[in-house]
């Protein structure tokens, strides 16, 4: 269902660009604007941690992982991602450094907007309906069940069960409409990711740089490396998840650059990209670049771009970040907290001591002094799971506590943020718990 038009008042929340450059609204959610990264996430990341108060999921991680093989078929995956999926290309564990190499996977352009990949998949199912160009305002809530749907068009919209799929923001929104039937969780445990850019590298050998630190292709498959740290690691520094990656930026007049900003604009929708002719010279230009780095089955890196660090942080869902709804106003409350900014600057000094550089062809430029920090448009929470209904909006099945018609799925459903990218696991929550309905998308 499509959220009804609100507002998000950001006050309370400076800094944060995920409400003002990366909203995607109904099935599908920010997937409009998406890069297409997949992370599969590990046990760990659903697990218990102590040292930072976590209890852990209460959600199954081998019904995680059967559902990530489902949602595999249905964007047609290639074997090499599917062997990632399936934890079987997880690369070497750097045994006594406190990290091990995990890679991320993407999807090819065309299935970047995953609203359309898995509507598609929904149309075709028989015992589905998918309502989406609607402007549901509210749920109508009587006797513990919906038994409507108020906005423009949605009238006549009757279904034995409801899946509110509407993104972080949407989800909340619809659910305080519901008023008390929702319950008092709703809002709390809003997160997201923090990229914490804290370090400068320099390339002195950029075949070596290449060769060991590019993204590499596997066949059309496009993987890129991280650095995760262990839950040994984690444990002792007292961290939440954290990860280190290599982050490439292209000057502005690069036409690498200006080429891939017109490929997102046409994943969003835009019919005809504008200027890619002006485009072309350059990129001829970079043509031979291009090839020989796929011949070695490498993303192209240009000697122009400058490389950094960058530390992935999960948050961890304090009081100091939630959602809640005023009239048509949804209110952000966020902030990039200071045990975020030292997770990374912990994990930035562990990781440069322990990682071999110069076989990468890399050193040290500097350090930052003032890191640069940013969201990473992963808005999460605010309607969890818990098999406590004092805790959470919904049950390990995604089903609503109060409302017993109701369903809730995307991100906004997770109690801990995991390392990354939340999307791949959030949809393969998502076919579950309809999947529990309908017995399969026959």
């Amino acid at each position: 269902m499509s959220p009804y038009p609100y507002d998000v008042d950001v006050r309370e929340a400076p800094g944060y660009r995920g409400a003002a450059e990366a909203l995607g609204f109904g099935l599908g959610g920010t997937t409009q604007l998406w890069g297409g990264q997949l992370w599969p996430w590990v046990p760990s990341e659903l697990g218990p941690r102590p040292w930072l108060g976590l209890a852990g999921w209460d959600y199954d991680f081998a019904d995680l992982q059967r559902d990530y093989g489902r949602l595999a078929d249905i964007l047609e995956l290639s074997r090499p991602q599917r062997a990632l999926v399936s934890g079987g290309a997880t690369a070497s564990t750097h045994s006594g450094l406190g990290y091990e190499l995990r890679e991320s996977t993407w999807l090819s352009w065309r299935q970047r907007n995953l609203g359309k990949t898995l509507g598609r998949e929904l149309v075709n199912a028989k015992a589905v309906s998918v309502l989406t160009g609607h402007q549901v305002r509210s749920l109508h809530v009587e006797n513990g069940a919906v038994t409507r749907l108020v906005g423009p068009g949605c009238e006549d919209v009757a279904a034995e069960h409801y899946f509110l799929a509407a993104g972080t923001l949407g989800n909340v929104a619809l659910l305080h409409e519901a008023g008390s039937a929702a319950g008092g969780a709703v809002g709390t445990g809003f997160m997201d990711h923090l990229s914490v850019r804290t370090a400068e590298l320099e390339v002195v050998d950029w075949d070596a740089y290449r060769e060991h630190e590019a993204p590499r292709y596997d066949g059309s498959s496009l993987f890129t490396k991280r650095y995760a740290a262990q839950r040994e690691l984690q444990e002792s520094l007292r961290l939440p998840g954290v990860l280190a990656q290599w982050e490439t930026e292209l000057p502005a007049h690069s036409p690498l650059l200006q080429a891939r900003e017109l490929l997102r604009g046409r994943q969003r929708g835009d019919k005809r990209p504008k200027g890619l002719g002006s485009l072309i010279p350059g990129l001829t230009s970079e043509l031979r670049g291009v090839i020989g780095a796929r011949l070695r089955r490498r993303r192209y890196v240009p000697e122009e771009a400058r490389i950094y660090l960058s530390v992935n942080v999960e948050q961890l869902p304090t009081e100091g970040k939630r959602l809640s709804v005023d009239g048509r106003t949804v209110r952000m409350k966020w902030l990039a907290e200071e045990a975020d900014l030292n997770a990374a600057e912990v994990f930035t000094e562990a990781f440069l001591d322990a990682y071999d550089l110069e076989r990468s062809g890399l050193r040290v430029k500097r350090v930052l002094e003032d890191p640069v920090v940013n969201d990473t448009y992963h808005l999460m929470g605010g309607a969890r799971l818990s098999s406590d209904p004092a805790a959470g909006v919904v049950t390990p099945e995604l089903r609503h506590h109060q409302i017993r018609n109701l369903s809730v799925v995307g991100a906004s459903v997770f109690p801990t943020g995991g390392l990354a990218n939340p999307t791949f696991t959030a949809g393969a929550m998502s076919l579950a718990a309809v999947d529990s309905f309908i017995g399969g998308f026959a």
